[in-house]
């Protein structure tokens, strides 16, 4: 099977093109990018430089206004019509125990059905991206929820307008002795999501049934944190990708 998956996130478009489950080429764009030419364009161009014929499209997304985008370039340009994963047709594969299921976004259930096909259960998965999110599979291979809190970014861009210092550009600092505010506010946002993401996990391996949970890293920050978070994890910066690519063999 040649699918395109497509991961439709708050801050990056993420797409890849995999055959069967081995992945053959991912580039991303920024969610601003919206417009049907610039997503046509990209895909154009990754087409002619993989060669790849795409048989099946498989769509998560926590952004419905940019969906009309990817139906009409997944029309126009491979005249199919993508698969919209949700976390009720999740739901059929992996009994997912939350109020409204269908309320839960698409990705944090792509990423613990893939995680658990993976790893097996117990586990939990954290993805650090525009929030960062804990998802938990129980010793039954059931999904339970976790906490949720703001990504590095978000918790930055908050923090500044809170100060009103609209001149100061987001980046990631790993120092504990600075020489301005710029430099206070980059290394506390990166260090508070270590102690969190840290102890958040920590907290949970307490709760019955979880205690030797495998954990499992995403999102495009964790890159930067994972390396100071002070427990065994397993980094998997393509979870929903690959978890897409999973669902293109059973949906």
């Amino acid at each position: 099977m040649n699918t395109l998956v497509i991961d439709m996130g708050n801050t990056r478009m993420h797409f890849a093109f995999f055959l069967g489950l081995k992945l053959e080429y991912d580039w991303h764009l920024s969610s601003h990018e919206s417009d049907v030419e610039l997503v046509l364009n990209a895909l154009v161009l990754a087409q002619t430089k993989t060669s790849f014929s795409v048989q099946k499209i498989m769509i998560c997304s926590v952004v419905p206004s940019h969906e009309h985008v990817l139906n009409q370039v997944c029309q126009q340009l491979f005249s199919l019509q993508p698969v919209w994963v949700d976390s009720l047709g999740v739901n059929r594969l992996m009994p997912i125990h939350y109020d409204s299921i269908a309320a839960l976004g698409s990705d944090r259930a792509v990423n613990a059905w893939a995680a658990r096909a993976c790893w097996g259960a117990p586990l939990i998965v954290v993805d650090a991206g525009t929030a960062i999110t804990f998802d938990l599979v129980n010793g039954q291979g059931h999904y339970q929820a976790g906490p949720i809190l703001a990504g590095v970014n978000l918790a930055f861009q908050s923090l500044r307008s809170a100060a009103q210092l609209k001149n100061i550009g987001f980046g990631l600092s790993r120092e504990l002795t600075v020489n301005n505010t710029s430099e206070a506010m980059h290394a506390g946002c990166y260090w508070s999501a270590v102690e969190a993401i840290s102890g958040i996990i920590s907290r949970i391996k307490k709760v019955d049934g979880f205690a030797q949970a495998t954990v499992i890293a995403t999102g495009g920050s964790m890159l930067h944190l994972k390396d100071d978070i002070r427990l065994e994890l397993h980094h998997e910066p393509l979870l929903t990708l690959e978890g897409l690519a999973r669902l293109a063999l059973k949906l």
